[in-house]
């Protein structure tokens, strides 16, 4: 059986346990300089994973526009076309 890691799921499973590992762990188990390592690299693989979604949304929003576009154009020109041999039925299109 196939299972799927969902996002958020993750996300805030792991954000629960670093919260829970603050009160249990001794504030001298990490040195400073490590800690400060783990920050830049963990905020590096955030932007990362974000850039990833602004990516993919902006893909699916112009993937919409060009969808609603193109439907939108054959509806207008349907309707020039029906203008030219049907004046009555140019006005139920309309509608």
């Amino acid at each position: 059986m196939i299972y799927v890691m969902n996002t958020k799921i993750v996300y805030f499973f792991s954000l629960a346990v670093f919260i829970i590992l603050l009160f249990f762990v001794p504030r001298a188990f990490i040195s400073s300089d490590l800690g400060n390592t783990v920050l830049t690299i963990s905020t590096f693989l955030f932007g990362i994973i974000a850039g990833f979604y602004i990516i993919v949304t902006t893909t699916d929003s112009n993937s919409i526009k060009r969808i609603l576009a193109s439907e939108t154009a054959s509806w207008i020109e349907l309707y020039h076309h029906v203008s030219i041999y049907d004046r009555e039925l140019t006005k139920k299109l309309s509608e």
